[in-house]
């Protein structure tokens, strides 16, 4: 399996292309379409959303990662009403990993006081109402996945992104998975071969006819047959 080099990135270099990486009408536009629909977000979005994260759940059980197997720590970057919290503390029975700590970032203060609303469970997590292009936290807080669902489009610089979160905070032999969201088909295809090789990911899929699915680990990789596991899993 491919890895991404996490030492090869300049945090200070990136973190200035993280700011350019968006522009300041769409983060305004963004902020006030979830805003709008915040009552009626998971409605919307949650059946969708959960399919994914079933895939996570998939490459967790598998043992993606050796710092995935045992303990999560999940930064979730445009986690909405913390639904992916919610889903890993549902099927916490059949998930062969323990959640140990979750941040989850939104734009939207509306969708994470809804969040904090349905969250029961005794689990320590934290909410934070931000831009994803300044993110408030300490600079290297290693999490072992940092999850992007349905936040990123193609519009975006993307690349900057990623490589920016996988070098302030993904923990080596991290998990990093993302999706991307794109009406172009001929654009997400091509987008999809980029990213791949660019981030040396693992594998950058199509799971819906404007959306790919990509992920990857950092550190040492594993055998093709393993990875071949993998895929098969994820597509069933």
């Amino acid at each position: 399996m491919a890895k991404i080099n996490k030492h090869r990135y300049d945090n200070d270099y990136l973190s200035k292309l993280l700011r350019r990486s968006i522009g300041e009408d769409t983060v305004i536009k963004v902020f006030e379409w979830y805003e709008s629909i915040s009552n009626s977000y998971d409605d919307l979005y949650v059946s969708e959303q959960r399919i994914k994260y079933n895939n996570l759940m998939k490459l967790i059980n598998i043992g993606v990662g050796v710092n995935v197997v045992r303990d999560l720590r999940i930064l979730d970057v445009g986690c909405g009403t913390l639904e992916l919290l919610n889903y890993l503390l549902e099927v916490s029975k059949i998930l062969k990993a323990n959640l140990v700590y979750y941040v989850g970032m939104d734009i939207s203060y509306s969708l994470l006081v809804l969040g904090r609303n349905k969250i029961r469970n005794n689990v320590i997590y934290d909410i934070i109402a931000c831009d994803l292009k300044y993110p408030p936290l300490r600079p290297y807080t290693n999490f072992n996945i940092v999850a992007f669902f349905s936040v990123l489009l193609c519009e975006y610089n993307i690349s900057n992104i990623l490589k920016y979160f996988i070098s302030t905070y993904l923990a080596s032999n991290g998990f990093l998975i993302f999706t991307v969201i794109c009406r172009d088909r001929s654009k997400l295809i091509n987008m999809s071969k980029h990213l791949k090789n660019e981030l040396n990911l693992s594998e950058c899929r199509i799971i819906r006819h404007n959306e790919i699915l990509c992920w990857g680990v950092l550190g040492h990789g594993k055998s093709e047959e393993s990875l071949n596991i993998i895929r098969r899993s994820c597509n069933n």
